[in-house]
């Protein structure tokens, strides 16, 4: 990392681990001259609504399989295992989930 913006913040960044909490938590505290400003997730609880976990789902599946495959790739390869149940040969999943060019 040389931009030096970069350095100076990643210099004011600390981080704390706390055995306290569930390996499916994470709390992130972030101070500034506005105030002190708290938030924490827990991936370990499903959504009560099936439709919020769904999306929730799509989210990090596009945020983690975009940058590999490409975002027309990725898409379609989610769409085939939202609809794995009438896939002829599961297959496609395989050719779908093949970076390509390289």
């Amino acid at each position: 990392m040389r931009e030096p913006a970069l350095v100076r913040l990643r210099d004011r960044i600390r981080v704390v681990t706390d055995p306290a909490l569930a390996t499916t938590r994470a709390k992130v505290d972030v101070t500034t001259a506005g105030g002190r400003f708290t938030a924490d997730a827990d991936t370990g609880s499903p959504a009560a609504d099936l439709s919020v976990q769904r999306a929730r789902l799509c989210e990090k599946f596009d945020t983690l399989a975009t940058p590999v495959l490409g975002a027309s790739r990725a898409a379609e390869l989610a769409e085939a295992v939202l609809t794995l149940d009438e896939l002829p040969m599961a297959l496609r999943l395989l050719d779908l989930s093949r970076r390509t060019g390289g």
